[in-house]
């Protein structure tokens, strides 16, 4: 395999995993959502990125940033 097949094959899962994470996070709307009344509570979305974390296999501190 060339390197340019491999640079395709790390964009597409890069973009795939990007998507994946869009859609997981639309599933905890107090993440984002001022108006949800868990937006504050920091136990649940650490809850939440723990578990978005634990699907996608990437640490908590990589999706912060």
């Amino acid at each position: 395999m060339d390197d340019q097949n491999q640079d395709l094959t790390y964009e597409y899962c890069e973009e795939d995993t990007d998507t994946m994470l869009i859609d997981l996070v639309k599933n905890f709307p107090y993440l984002y959502n001022k108006s949800q009344t868990d937006f504050k509570n920091t136990r649940k979305k650490d809850f939440a990125w723990l578990e978005i974390s634990s699907i996608l296999k990437l640490t908590g501190n990589f999706l912060y940033n």
